[in-house]
């Protein structure tokens, strides 16, 4: 088996030192793990901007990254560059990943092929969302029920899968919402992806990217005798029962805003960085 990485940004300058800190973080991941066998950064080229691509393909390509560019293309962007990127990775799996957030593990090619061929797991959350909260602080948010159901199924070791290189939590049916699969980070079947994705771009307008991923992974019945799970560090079992959603969030092997507060930055708030253009919706099908 061979994994393939694809990381997506835009040129931006201020997104220079968040795509680094990813990039530095998955080469020093894979130098532990040696799961990766490509590597590609797909940049969205904004219009009228003097961007940070130069800067990127300098200090990333001699490090074996492919640095592919394209222009925004407004409607869709984030789709196309992702779209963009995938043309140049022929892994038989995918590990993808946007450009806010910093990796700290990269599971082994044994434990996927173990989660794959002997535990019915055949998508890698690295997000460790569970279940809906106002981590933004948002004003007149409303918490959906359910809250003590997702805890106690948190809690119930039934539904973990320990290997040497991290724990993971199976998501079953009974606790999904439109958020069971879920980025900034995700391993999964370069076939599967692409064809949720092919999917959603013909049948869905108007929901975001990780809602129409759920969407088409419930509808095209996606190797329905496997499920998703969530990737969290080594001995997170050990560690049951958690009282807060935050303690699971704090075992995720990525720093990401739900764990760091440092994460919590412009960049990660939709389409607050994205030049403005009436009725364009970059992350959305």
């Amino acid at each position: 088996m061979s994994v393939g990485c694809l990381v997506i940004t835009t040129n931006l300058p201020h997104r220079l030192d968040w795509t680094c800190r990813l990039l530095d973080s998955i080469d020093c991941a894979n130098k532990v793990s040696e799961t990766l066998n490509t590597k590609v950064l797909s940049i969205d080229l904004q219009p009228n901007v003097v961007g940070c691509e130069e800067a990127l393909r300098q200090r990333y390509s001699p490090r074996g990254w492919k640095i592919v560019l394209g222009e925004c293309t407004g409607e869709r962007a984030m789709l196309f560059n992702i779209k963009r990127g995938l043309e140049h990775i022929d892994d038989e799996f995918l590990f993808y990943c946007e450009d806010h957030v910093v990796i700290e593990e990269i599971p082994t090619e044994e434990t996927l092929y173990n989660l794959w061929n002997r535990f019915g797991v055949n998508w890698i959350n690295y997000n460790t969302h569970i279940h809906q909260e106002n981590l933004l602080n948002i004003p007149g948010f409303v918490e959906r029920p359910g809250r003590e159901q997702r805890l106690a199924y948190i809690n119930d070791e039934a539904h973990w899968i320990r290997a040497d290189d991290g724990d993971f939590l199976v998501k079953l049916p009974e606790i999904w919402d439109e958020y069971a699969l879920c980025f900034p980070a995700a391993i999964t079947p370069r076939k599967y992806f692409t064809a949720m994705m092919r999917h959603g771009m013909e049948n869905y307008s108007g929901i975001g990217i990780e809602i129409g991923f759920t969407r088409a992974y419930d509808e095209m019945q996606i190797d329905y005798a496997s499920h998703p799970a969530i990737f969290t560090s080594p001995e997170t079992v050990d560690l049951l029962p958690f009282e807060t959603f935050h303690d699971l969030h704090m075992r995720a092997c990525m720093r990401f805003r739900n764990n760091d507060p440092d994460m919590l930055h412009d960049s990660v708030v939709p389409h607050a960085d994205m030049p403005k253009e009436k009725g364009k919706r970059r992350s959305f099908f």
